[in-house]
Parts: C-alpha cells; sequence; structure tokens
C-alpha cells in the first residue's frame, strides 16, 4: 500500500513538472514553444506616468505626465536614450490637461483626447488643430479609436459612443448605459479588423462589440477584467492585469500567455499595450516598465 501511495505521488510530482514545462511559452526546448519571447525593456524619460501608447511610423508615441517637466504632454520615443516631449500642460491648442487616449490614423495624424470638450489632431509637422465633440451632461473621461476612415470616441460621464469623420464632422452617436447584462458605462475603445469594442469601465470583464455603425453585436463577458486590447495580424491580444489572451474576432480564446514562469517576460501589472507591425513586436506597459515581446 505504501509503495503504490509512493508510486502516485511520484507521477504525479512528474506530471506537474512536465506540464510547466509543456506550457511555458519562454522555454525553446518546451514541446508547445509558441515563439513568444521577452524582448528586454524601452527606456523612456524618469518621472512619467503613461496614460496611453501607440504606435505610429514605427515610432512609440505616450500620452503622459511628465512630473519633472512639462507636466501633460505627448513623448515621442526616437531611439534608446532619446525622447521628443511635445506640449504641456495647460487648457488651450497644443497644451493639454489629464491625457486619456490617443490614436492614429496611419497618415500621420494623432488624435488627443483629455478633459476639453474637443480633440486635438496633430499631424506629422507637430502642427495642432481641433474639432468640438458634441455632448449635452458634461465631459468625463475620453477614450477615442480609429476605424474604417473614422473616430469613434467613447464618454464615460454621458455612457455614449460617439462617431465623427476625421475631419471633425460628426456622424451619429449611441447610449450605451444598459445593456443585457446590466448597467453599462463605457471604457477603453478598441478595434479588430473588421468591429470595435468597449470595455465597459466598472465591469472590466463585459465587452460589448459593435460595428461602424454603432449597432450592437454582441454583449461578451470574458473569463478575466480586461485593461487595453490591440489588433495583431488580424487576431486581438487582449491584456488583463497578469496575462495576454490572443483572440478571434468573438473573444474566443487562441491562446493565453505572459502568465508563465518567473522573470521579467512575466507580466505582473499589465496596464496598457500595442504593436508595431514592422518588427513585430508587441509593446507592454506593465507597472512601470515598458516590455517588449516577440518572436
Amino acid at each position: 500500500m505504501k509503495k503504490f501511495i509512493f508510486l502516485s505521488l511520484t507521477v504525479a510530482l512528474f506530471l506537474s513538472c512536465s506540464e510547466l514545462k509543456r506550457n511555458n511559452p519562454y522555454d525553446p526546448v518546451s514541446e508547445n514553444y509558441i515563439k513568444i519571447t521577452y524582448k528586454g525593456e524601452v527606456w523612456y524619460p524618469s518621472n512619467t506616468e503613461i496614460f496611453s501608447m501607440i504606435i505610429n511610423k514605427e515610432i512609440l508615441i505616450l500620452a503622459t505626465l511628465k512630473s519633472d517637466g512639462p507636466g501633460y504632454c505627448i513623448v515621442k520615443l526616437l531611439d534608446n536614450s532619446n525622447a521628443h516631449l511635445i506640449g504641456t500642460t495647460g487648457s488651450t491648442l497644443g497644451t493639454f490637461t489629464s491625457i486619456s487616449d490617443l490614436c492614429a490614423d496611419g497618415l500621420d495624424n494623432i488624435y488627443i483626447v483629455d478633459s476639453k470638450p474637443f480633440v486635438q489632431v496633430m499631424d506629422i509637422n507637430e502642427n495642432f488643430t481641433w474639432f468640438p465633440i458634441t455632448y449635452t451632461a458634461g465631459i468625463g473621461t475620453l477614450s477615442i479609436e480609429f476605424f474604417n476612415n473614422n473616430l469613434f470616441i467613447t464618454n464615460d460621464y454621458e455612457k455614449r459612443i460617439l462617431k465623427y469623420s476625421t475631419g471633425g464632422v460628426f456622424v451619429d452617436s449611441k447610449n450605451l448605459s444598459v445593456t443585457a447584462n446590466g448597467d453599462f458605462i463605457p471604457g477603453r475603445i478598441f478595434k479588430s479588423s473588421t468591429n470595435i469594442f468597449i470595455i465597459n469601465k466598472n465591469k472590466k470583464n463585459e465587452i460589448l462589440k459593435l460595428d461602424e455603425g454603432l449597432n450592437i453585436i454582441d454583449d461578451i463577458i470574458f473569463k478575466n477584467e480586461i485593461l487595453d486590447a490591440i489588433d495583431v495580424d488580424d487576431k486581438m491580444q487582449l491584456l488583463s492585469e497578469n496575462s495576454v489572451f490572443k483572440v478571434d474576432n468573438n473573444l474566443n480564446i487562441l491562446l493565453k500567455w505572459g502568465d508563465f514562469g518567473e522573470g521579467p517576460g512575466r507580466v505582473l501589472n499589465g496596464k496598457l499595450i500595442t504593436y508595431n507591425p514592422v518588427n513585430k513586436y508587441i509593446y507592454i506597459l506593465d507597472g512601470q516598465s515598458l516590455k517588449m515581446f516577440g518572436e
């Protein structure tokens, strides 16, 4: 009887160790090595709080608060030790208050939202224009995304999503305050190749799937709370606090990574995610560290 118990325990320990090795995507000798590896940490200026980040023309662009410099500003990371800061704290064109999000249109235009009731547009020469945001009750925290030549903006205070042309012409809006699963406060917005998705700010595992006409296609309850997401070669990467989910357009999980093993390859306190389609690197703001992952 004792021999049987010993053998069972040995087998269980062996299977546990085998399972850990099999599931570790950072181990090239693993039988299920998935070629997602940690590529290192990206330098960015000290005393900088990051609120949003995107890749535009291979340049990593951050929406930040620089506590020992201009305050709220846009930061372009030019290389591993050089950053270009744009703007300062203020209420006029080209200055910012509480930057909440930014996006790009692929034509060198960057769209920035903060607590002001308009979108600021920065062109390739860093010249600024703006257009107003439609509202009734007020402006809260705004999120913005570019999709199919239009801009989509969520306003959590009014619980609405707004649609504009890139020229600032209002197209449509929709109230998103209630879904089949209860109260909904629209938060961060992201896109796939064919749809836009909105995270419920107060229940971050609930995600609305919409078409570009603002019609709700699905109300999805995901297995984890999602903080940010990015489209990567027609498959989305959803960032939770300590892992990343590669999903299809219906948010079905194809792969989970970032939570295996120990060391710098782990995601411990995920906040933001973006992707460079040229070098195929995924960038994750993990706490105060800006990490790179690639194949």
